[in-house]
């Protein structure tokens, strides 16, 4: 080992160092008396005398200086603290939903233990039903999607203990058999469900509340049907906050003049689009599949599952970014069709193009994604 500033070895200059530091300071001369030298290590390599000169002719450098320092006094101890983001950056990302979905808050599912996003969770919770036969029953609900029905029925903040359940119709269908059967006098086997810091004597809840829990024995039809009022709601929002486009660069609904039902006929149309900013964060809604359209009596009657002709995700040739593709001749009913045909005259052609621009757009692609991801991974079941 060499030292660097002296081009010497690293014994040599270990030496030198600690000569200086106990040599007498009562003579001008740095060296030792006999003596004391044969105290100290002896090194291989001699000193050059220039080099032991400069280093004795400079009264500025201390000897403690000289000495080597341990790597851990150069870390230096300011904290380094992240950038924020500019707003503009914020902004951005408030507009895309995709962005807004995947950055919220981790929480962990109650039935499954995964923890995703809370986008791709469902809120649910007790509530007491006026209209059933024992009003005492606690009958557990999507709460999250009844915050309309619950404003009107009841007083004050919706403060519920809460549950979080992934929104997956298979999911629905395992757990709707062996918890809506009736148990008689005993728990009901939903309290295999509720977390302990609920139950007696830690939470809220008491030993006599735990055979009052009740579940819907038509769960899954019950949470599809209100997925799809949510998602019309949502919509019919989105089309009046931008019933009329400010200019060419905000536009957020474009109508695709879409002839057939397939991938290739479905990129072919979007190439007649008009090339808008931040496309990428938009979503393709196909309104009518002619196919069905053609065949409806056929299509209701038969208990097969409706598929839809076109794929999940396609290419914009615009931007080569991928968007999802949400049919919703297949997601939503033919009433909740007919309601949306008639609610704006956009909704009358075969397809458009919907970039969000702002949260009531945004909340609309969000309520289409989660209605598509709850029945997506079923194979078997008929809307």
């Amino acid at each position: 080992m060499e030292c660097s500033r002296q081009h010497i070895s690293y014994a040599s200059w270990r030496l030198r160092v600690f000569r200086r530091l106990f040599a007498s300071t009562s003579t001008n001369s740095h060296t030792l008396s006999p003596s004391s030298r044969r105290n100290l290590p002896s090194s291989k390599c001699p000193l050059r005398e220039n080099e032991d000169h400069d280093l004795d002719n400079d009264p500025s450098v201390r000897p403690s200086q000289l000495l080597p320092k341990s790597p851990l006094a150069s870390i230096s101890t300011e904290k380094k603290r992240k950038h924020r983001a500019p707003p503009e950056q914020f902004q951005e990302l408030a507009r895309n939903p995709w962005a807004m979905a995947l950055a919220s808050p981790l929480r962990m599912c109650t039935v499954t233990g995964t923890r995703v996003p809370k986008a791709f969770l469902g809120d649910w919770g007790m509530i007491r039903r006026s209209d059933a036969a024992d009003s005492e029953k606690l009958w557990i609900m999507p709460v999250g999607l009844l915050k309309d029905e619950l404003s009107r029925t009841l007083k004050g903040p919706l403060n519920f203990l809460k549950l979080r359940i992934v929104d997956r119709l298979p999911l629905l269908k395992q757990l709707t058999k062996p918890l809506s059967r009736s148990t008689g006098g005993k728990k009901s086997p939903l309290v295999k469900l509720i977390p302990q810091r609920w139950k007696h004597p830690f939470g809220p809840m008491t030993n006599q509340e735990d055979r009052l829990l009740v579940w819907r024995g038509d769960m899954p039809d019950f949470v599809f049907g209100r997925l799809r009022k949510d998602a019309l709601k949502k919509l019919k929002r989105a089309c009046s906050e931008n019933g009329q486009e400010r200019s060419a660069a905000d536009r957020v609904w474009s109508v695709v003049g879409l002839d057939g039902d397939s991938g290739g006929a479905l990129v072919e149309a979007l190439k007649g689009i008009e090339t808008v900013e931040r496309m990428s964060s938009g979503a393709v809604l196909i309104m009518c599949q002619k196919s069905q359209t053609e065949n409806q009596s056929e299509w209701f009657g038969e208990s097969q599952k409706r598929v839809s002709n076109f794929p999940d995700y396609v290419t914009l040739p615009q931007v080569q970014s991928k968007v999802p593709v949400f049919d919703l001749s297949i997601l939503l009913s033919e009433s909740d069709m007919e309601a949306l045909r008639a609610y704006d005259q956009r909704f009358q052609t075969t397809a458009l193009f919907l970039r969000p621009d702002d949260t009531t757009a945004v909340d609309a692609v969000l309520a289409l994604w989660k209605l598509k991801g709850f029945i997506r991974h079923d194979a078997q079941y008929t809307p």
